[in-house]
């Protein structure tokens, strides 16, 4: 029997789109092999999963914004705006290694990676680029057990994409950057997973030797045999359509 560990930022009962479509597949697996998940803490939950989770913290600055949201005062938004400062000070240094921006929470999920391929004998690790650490960890796994696991990259396109805020610079530089770190993260990979709908753009930034390694997946919800049956959206008193979008679009497609 196979042991999957999946590395990524949140699993339900949050909303992390990441989390949802990795639950799934994480379900689907569990009914066959053992599954375990290392993400961030979580929620606790009434019904048990079919997995074994084990949680990290969330990245530095994530907890401490989180705390400092729920407090008022002069001084309490003085103190916010030094810790940005310097937070953003931080991030332009770490930019080199980005998607990745806290190297304490690439160590966090190795160690509690590593912890588990040691005591449970995990076969295969799947690291979802969000957060990005999940992918330096998972190099870092395969150097130390080599051949001893198989490892999964999932890319997101829009990582590749580089940061959507800060200055223009750190856009720009982001965007170079981030592509290395995916190259270098990529060697390590004995399978990259690559949407359909952005095999070309993987395919210009990954040299012709690494794309042995892609493996092409469709978006579940734009085939047709998981697509539901067409309700009416046309008001019969008024005329009127009405629809709901319930996603996300890129800036450069809005």
């Amino acid at each position: 029997m196979n042991k999957y560990l999946f590395l990524l930022d949140e699993i339900p009962p949050t909303q992390s789109a990441n989390g949802i479509c990795a639950e799934k597949v994480m379900g689907c697996l569990a009914e066959s092999e053992e599954v375990y998940v290392v993400s961030w803490e979580e929620p606790s939950k009434l019904t048990p999963d079919p997995f074994k989770r084990v949680s990290v913290p969330r990245k530095p600055w994530d907890r401490f914004a989180s705390a400092q949201k729920a407090k008022s005062g002069l001084f309490n938004r003085l103190f916010f705006l030094m810790a940005r400062i310097i937070y953003r000070l931080k991030r332009m240094l770490l930019l080199p290694l980005w998607p990745a921006e806290s190297v304490s929470t690439v160590y966090r999920f190795y160690i509690a990676a590593k912890r588990l391929i040691c005591s449970e004998g995990i076969t295969h690790i799947v690291a979802i680029s969000y957060p990005g650490e999940t992918l330096l960890a998972m190099r870092m796994l395969k150097r130390r057990f080599g051949n001893k696991v198989k490892t999964i990259m999932y890319p997101l396109d829009v990582t590749l994409e580089g940061m959507n805020h800060g200055s223009a610079a750190e856009k720009k530089l982001s965007r170079i950057f981030g592509c290395r770190v995916m190259r270098a993260c990529a060697r390590y990979a004995d399978c990259v997973l690559v949407l359909e709908n952005a095999e070309r753009l993987y395919k210009r930034i990954f040299p012709e030797t690494e794309q042995k390694n892609f493996k092409k997946c469709g978006i579940p919800l734009l085939e047709a045999i998981n697509q539901t049956a067409r309700l009416p959206q046309t008001d019969v008193h008024t005329g009127e359509v009405h629809f709901v979008y319930g996603g996300n679009l890129l800036y450069s497609m809005r």
